[in-house]
């Protein structure tokens, strides 16, 4: 299953500054956590490269307002369903299954499981049906890249609607293929609710980090995000992009850490110094660490 964001504070910023490393060949020092101190604008972390001092905020950002908080509702319904199926997937494809709303609404323990099993039915059945129709579809299943199928139903007893795809992309991390993604459709005005909970975050975490800006500090805001379906770098990056147009003082880089795969974190730096992408060209033009590797201490 994704990995749920929150307390990852630490780890996050560990991996932004691994990166940091390795862009400017110089080694952390003099780290320390503002809050320990008691400092006024209580950061994440406070670390020096070289000379040059920086200074670290992080945030969880969304699609939409409680996306986080319903997606643990969702995660308590479809983790046994990945559980049961993932074994047992009948083509190594990447699969992504869809429900409504309706699966995070109140239910008691017998509904819950009697809905769990019945999409696991359905998934079967139309999970082998659509690898049947892929490989049709690819003379050489290993060479052939972007094909994708999918199909629409509804399962009783809610008449819960589900969309399942499933395709090869090899565009995609190694991690992602051969795995069942679950999601959740996405309500039609995602991309003005994004900018309103990007916009918010901002306004809280930008303050702090304005302080220490004043004092000759080089600024990051670390966006950290948990969903796969909903989000990528490219449309949190346009949406920081359209919210900086109303702010004065802004970072002087902002990263952006996707926590959703649990072997696997991805970093991508999203503007520094008024610039989009600016490492779209650097080999590599975006980073992975296992979280397992990263150090929660900082040292």
């Amino acid at each position: 299953m994704p990995n749920q964001t929150g307390k990852n504070e630490l780890k996050v910023c560990d991996a932004v500054i691994r990166c940091l490393e390795q862009v400017t060949g110089k080694n952390r020092s003099k780290g320390f956590s503002p809050e320990d101190q008691q400092h006024s604008a209580p950061v994440e972390w406070v670390f020096a490269l070289g000379e040059i001092q920086y200074v670290l905020e992080h945030t969880i950002v969304e699609p939409f307002e409680g996306h986080t908080k319903s997606g643990v509702d969702f995660v308590n319904f479809i983790n046994p369903i990945v559980e049961k199926l993932t074994p047992n997937l009948p083509c190594p494809a990447i699969f992504t299954l869809t429900f409504d709303d309706k699966v995070t609404m109140p239910m008691s323990p017998k509904e819950r499981i009697k809905l769990q099993n019945a999409t696991i039915t359905w998934f079967h059945h139309f999970a082998t049906v659509l690898c049947g129709r892929l490989k049709q579809a690819q003379t050489d299943l290993e060479n052939r890249q972007d094909e994708e199928l999918f199909t629409i139903g509804s399962i009783e007893p809610a008449k819960v609607k589900l969309h399942l795809s499933i395709s090869r992309d090899y565009s995609v991390p190694t991690e992602s293929r051969g795995k069942l993604f679950p999601a959740r459709f996405s309500p039609d005005d995602t991309e003005p609710l994004r900018q309103t909970r990007i916009a918010r975050a901002m306004e809280k975490k930008l303050p702090k980090l304005m302080k220490w800006q004043a004092g000759a500090a080089r600024t990051i805001l670390i966006l950290e995000y948990g969903d796969i379906a909903l989000s990528n770098h490219i449309v949190i990056l346009e949406a920081v992009e359209r919210t900086l147009i109303n702010i004065t003082t802004k970072p002087n880089e902002i990263w952006l850490v996707s926590t959703a795969i649990d072997t696997a974190w991805f970093v991508h730096c999203l503007i520094k110094d008024g610039n989009s992408l600016p490492y779209d060209n650097f080999d590599p033009h975006f980073w992975r660490y296992h979280p397992e590797e990263l150090n929660p201490m900082l040292a």
